[in-house]
């Protein structure tokens, strides 16, 4: 089994003690860059658990820099694409909410004006049944009222259209300042490692 070849490895190695954390890195450690095989983030993280001491500098083959600069690369890459993806399911979820709101609030709009052009055909009506000047006069005037409401809720309908779509448009350029993304990277170190 895997384990039983890690404890050989450990014996052959010089019997060295390694907590159970490390010792999941042992398989990376010995099959390493030198052979080139990488390691996956989670292997080179469990790297910094173990102790180790600096024994000089080294100099590093142009193949072995290549092979580093296309796994930084691979990564940055990697990196970017999460990223990518968070923006865009964060985009989705803020046109979802957008797109909800935007229905309440027409929808809500409409309704009133609706009910609004209703309560004036009732009026109409009653206008028309109307037997007495005073009870005309005083229809008249709650027509001319509703009439007012009315044109007052054809433009709460038209500002609510105008504040979806500036809210749209702020959507928008926030996902286009979130695709545009400034990436930046610095080596801070290389390091060859060997297990004793």
């Amino acid at each position: 089994s895997e384990i039983e070849e890690l404890s050989q490895y450990i014996l052959w190695a010089g019997n060295i003690g390694i907590d159970t954390k490390a010792k999941a890195l042992l398989k990376a450690l010995e099959t390493g860059f030198d052979k080139m095989k990488g390691m996956g983030a989670a292997q080179i993280e469990k790297l910094f658990i173990c102790k180790g001491k600096v024994s000089g500098g080294i100099d590093i083959a142009m193949n072995v820099k290549n092979r580093l600069d296309n796994e930084k690369q691979q990564h940055i890459k990697g990196t970017v694409a999460r990223s990518l993806e968070r923006n865009s399911a964060h985009f989705n979820e803020a046109r979802d909410h957008l797109d909800k709101w935007a229905d309440d609030m027409v929808v809500a709009a409409e309704k009133e004006l609706r009910d609004t052009k209703e309560q004036l055909k009732a009026l109409n009506r009653e206008a028309r049944k109307a037997l007495t000047l005073e009870e005309q006069e005083g229809i008249q005037k709650k027509i001319q009222e509703l009439e007012k409401k009315k044109r007052k809720q054809r433009q709460e309908i038209f500002d609510t259209e105008d504040d979806i779509q500036l809210k749209r448009n702020n959507l928008i350029t926030d996902l286009e300042k979130r695709m545009t993304q400034k990436i930046s990277n610095k080596t801070i170190f290389t390091i060859r490692w060997k297990v004793i």
